[in-house]
């Protein structure tokens, strides 16, 4: 009997421990090398239409861009303690994101 108490004790803290330990992590998670991570209504790629369309009323040549286009995009937001990141679409990190969220250039998908 001593011995069944004693194996429920250890997996009941053995459990507790882990779970003590999901912390949050606050390493960056949400940024990448250009800034932070973006959340774009639509990702396209330069020679598409729309974001040719965009680019030429800002003023932006796409002709030497790699990667995608992201248009209205915006930061991927974290929203309560412990949350993790959240985006609806493809969240992506852009070389470019100088055009206020409209337009940001240079875009590959990451993972949250």
């Amino acid at each position: 009997m001593v011995a069944r108490i004693t194996s429920a004790f250890i997996a009941l803290v053995a459990a507790t421990a882990a779970a003590a330990s999901a912390i949050p992590r606050t390493d960056g998670s949400s940024q990448c090398n250009t800034g932070s991570i973006q959340c774009c209504d639509t990702t396209t790629q330069p020679s598409d239409p729309a974001a040719q369309l965009a680019a030429g009323l800002l003023g932006i040549d796409l002709g030497s861009i790699t990667g995608l286009v992201g248009l209205n995009c915006s930061p991927v937001t974290v929203v309560g303690v412990g949350a993790t990141p959240s985006c609806k679409q493809q969240p992506v990190c852009c070389q470019n994101n100088s055009v206020g969220g409209l337009l940001s250039v240079g875009c590959i998908p990451v993972s949250l």
